[in-house]
């Protein structure tokens, strides 16, 4: 089973939360006189949170470039683009200067 961009992340982020939740308890935890090792772990689970999601950035950038060169190789618009197109075409500068009178338009646009 693949999973999409937006359930990955979801899934990320998940993760994120519980391993934040986890160092919130465990920071309690050594506030209230618990284990010295939980304190001594600390700054290594945080030091890996962060390259976790220092990766996932990265993989997600990298993901998106190779996403877009794939689509210029196919010859295919970018998503933005492709919604643009489909909306229908840009008033051109025809449509902007019919009213304008023939002395003023240049003959090549308004032809």
């Amino acid at each position: 089973m693949t999973l999409t961009a937006d359930e990955q992340r979801t899934e990320e982020e998940a993760r994120f939360k519980l391993a934040l939740r986890s160092q919130i308890q465990a920071s309690a935890a050594a506030k209230a006189g618990g284990p010295s090792q939980v304190s001594s772990l600390q700054p290594l689970a945080v030091r890996l949170l962060g390259e976790f999601h220092r990766a996932a950035l990265d993989r997600r950038m990298a993901e998106e470039r190779w996403l877009r060169d794939l689509r210029q190789y196919l010859g295919q618009y970018e998503p933005e683009q492709e919604a643009r197109r489909l909306r229908g075409p840009l008033r051109s500068a025809k449509c902007v200067l019919e009213g304008l009178k023939r002395s003023v338009c240049p003959r090549w646009l308004c032809g």
